[in-house]
């Protein structure tokens, strides 16, 4: 595999990615419309008090022009960063939106945008981003709950079952291997042969994911089109274009590789010590999120509201586990349901939810909600219950 970028300059290689990261995020916009509108019980999660970025219609203006922008993006560099500006003031106020595709996408079109001035002082902030996710992806998954139940999500996929000690096997080397092809990639002799097994691996979650698998989590299919092709385009660089040293370019010398160091290194970091957002933290299908479910007795079946009556489990067999309710609401599968992504797994995220979900509801004495932490690396954390009616 000689790379998208072999014995092309590095300008191409910008290029590719900035077109094919452009065209994917507008894409994932479609999908996720429903992300960045109004919703009553998602809709703004506002980052500080209730101050509301996007409410309706503003909303539809939010997302109409940051999919325009991504049509100008695609078309030149120039409009990069006046659409990441854009992306900020819409993202940072409203966590309901904190995605990490969205992360990592918006840092790669950073990236390019900034290769296409500064040529080959860009390619290894390239890599970075891209490896990133992979390596902390794959270390995250090194806990109890991913080891030991890790392979029944492909088992569940695709109908077979294997023993015990083969699942943890199995879910050992999909943890390892995928961090391991991670920091491979950002060497230059193992780069290729990384960037293969990478691939391979992106392959395989959409098959898992995709139609002849789980047909789940659409939002992330392109995701996993466009990692290839950027993972292809930073394999090798021959010959670079050359760098300007305008004085102008010194700002984003230091801005970019700053951010995807707080962003793609030092947060997720911080993410293992619990001190940066879980969602943000790349720890993607490690089994390791917060969750939050609403628990209901019987006599709360009336006094669901018609929004999300519909979602509620009731059958005692499904159920996981009962702790003594009859109904059960999963909030985090339902927020893909309603969103086309998932909502992000976090308390203060959880919170503002479990409040909006008491619309309409007359009386909550019957109804709880059942906050898990992420789990710790050995085994499970013991969950919270808070009353709905003391939210």
């Amino acid at each position: 595999m000689s790379g998208l970028a072999g014995r092309t300059q590095s300008s191409d290689v910008f290029t590719v990615v900035r077109v094919v990261v452009a065209l994917t995020l507008l894409l994932q916009f479609a999908i996720s419309a429903r992300l960045w509108l109004d919703h009553p019980v998602f809709g703004v999660v506002p980052t500080w008090g209730e101050f509301s970025i996007a409410p309706p219609p503003f909303d539809r203006v939010w997302l109409g022009v940051l999919g325009v922008g991504l049509i100008g993006v695609a078309w030149s560099p120039r409009w990069t960063p006046w659409w990441l500006i854009l992306l900020a003031i819409r993202v940072v106020p409203d966590r309901i939106t904190w995605q990490p595709w969205l992360v990592q996408e918006a840092l790669l079109l950073a990236v390019a945008a900034w290769g296409a001035r500064r040529g080959e002082r860009a390619l290894p902030w390239l890599r970075v981003t891209a490896a990133s996710v992979y390596v902390w992806s794959g270390f995250a998954k090194l806990h109890y709950g991913f080891l030991v139940d890790g392979a029944s999500l492909v088992e569940t996929a695709f109908g077979f079952e294997g023993a015990s000690t083969s699942r943890i096997v199995v879910s050992t080397l999909v943890a390892v291997g995928e961090s391991a092809l991670g920091v491979a990639y950002l060497v230059p002799r193992t780069r290729r042969l990384a960037a293969s097994g990478l691939i391979v691996m992106h392959a395989g979650i959409l098959l898992l994911l995709g139609p002849l698998g789980t047909s789940h989590n659409a939002v992330v299919w392109p995701w996993n089109v466009a990692l290839p092709i950027v993972l292809l385009a930073g394999v090798d660089v021959r010959r670079p274009a050359p760098a300007l040293h305008a004085a102008s370019r010194v700002l984003a010398d230091v801005l970019v590789p700053s951010l995807v160091t707080l962003l793609m290194v030092i947060g997720p970091a911080l993410g293992t010590l619990g001190l940066w957002d879980p969602y943000l933290s790349f720890r993607l299908y490690a089994l390791r999120y917060p969750q939050a479910l609403v628990l209901l007795l019987e006599e709360a079946r009336d006094d669901v509201p018609a929004l999300w009556a519909d979602a509620v489990v009731w059958d005692p067999e499904l159920l996981r586990p009962a702790r003594g309710v009859d109904g059960a609401l999963y909030v985090n599968a339902w927020s893909e349901q309603q969103l086309g992504a998932f909502a992000p797994a976090s308390r203060a995220v959880h919170e503002h939810v479990a409040r909006r979900l008491l619309g309409g509801v007359v009386d909550a004495s019957a109804m709880r909600m059942e906050l898990r932490p992420a789990p710790p690396w050995n085994g499970h954390a013991e969950p919270e219950i808070v009353a709905l009616e003391n939210l």
